[in-house]
């Protein structure tokens, strides 16, 4: 992230996000090519240690795109850019973005702390 001091890039980090999107646009009935794109989804998301679903309409109706990814704030906005090309959100997906997810996994990590 440019312009961040290292204090802030280090909370930015930490800081747990969660993003919903979605695109109406055809994408293709060629199982082929879905099954790349489904891979390179997998292996972006799994390098940037997002945890979530992503949800790939098979066919060349405006099934198109649906998400839910989480993780760190840092690693959201890296994929963000993945999809997007670009820093920033686009007009042309609808998207939600909430740092709520905060005291959601404070509390599921405490959770799970306590249940080991």
């Amino acid at each position: 992230m440019a312009g961040l001091n290292a204090t802030e890039a280090t909370a930015n980090q930490k800081t747990k996000s969660i993003i919903l999107f979605y695109k109406y646009a055809p994408l293709s009935d060629d199982s082929d090519k879905m099954y790349i794109l489904r891979d390179a989804l997998e292996t972006l998301c799994s390098q940037l240690h997002l945890k979530g679903r992503i949800l790939l309409g098979m066919s060349t109706d405006a099934e198109g795109i649906n998400g839910t990814l989480s993780g760190a704030r840092d690693d959201v906005e890296a994929c963000v850019v993945a999809l997007l090309g670009k820093d920033g959100f686009s007009e042309e997906i609808d998207n939600r973005y909430s740092d709520i997810a905060k005291d959601f996994w404070n509390k599921s990590e405490e959770f799970s702390q306590a249940a080991s």
